[in-house]
């Protein structure tokens, strides 16, 4: 890596057919070739431990960024818009595509399940267990459902959407 002790974390498929993955401690997210060409783009906060990313269904890839408690989007020629959570302390971990043109993201220490749809627009969702600590998220094989782990929990919780 570029950056000394970066700590590479997650990594997707881009839609330019490159990888893309986030540095933890490097405070960057990286993009590498097939050829293993790595090129790295900075965030612009400081200790954001940017921490999972995902390709999102408008051509970017969007990540989370656990201490800075944003969601980030970074376009495939490296231009990087930031989205603030409304709550602090969230530690927003895991990413992943939802149903329509959204991603839904795990607030692990916020015990919620958050929504952001492509513009930037976040919806919050409380999980009913209390402090159970949801970190995994996954979309749901219909258009209407998404489902996530609760690491506290001990469970598998399902998000029923009705929008």
């Amino acid at each position: 890596m570029p950056t000394e002790n970066s700590r590479p974390l997650g990594i997707t498929l881009g839609p330019d057919g490159n990888l893309w993955f986030t540095e933890q401690i490097g405070n960057n997210v990286g993009r590498i070739t097939p050829e293993g060409v790595v090129t790295e783009f900075a965030l612009p906060h400081l200790g954001s431990w940017p921490w999972v990313i995902t390709d999102g269904p408008d051509g970017a890839l969007w990540f989370t960024e656990l201490m800075g408690n944003r969601i980030g989007r970074i376009t495939t020629e490296g231009a990087i818009t930031e989205f603030d959570l409304p709550n602090p302390g969230s530690f927003p971990n895991v990413i992943a595509r939802g149903p329509g043109h959204t991603l839904f993201f795990a607030e692990s220490e916020g015990n919620r399940i958050g929504r952001i749809t492509t513009q930037g627009v976040i919806t919050e969702f409380p999980v009913p267990t209390a402090n159970s600590q949801p970190i995994g998220v996954t979309e749901g094989p219909d258009d209407e459902t998404v489902w996530f782990t609760e690491g506290r929990g001990n469970k598998i919780g399902e998000l029923i959407l009705d929008e």
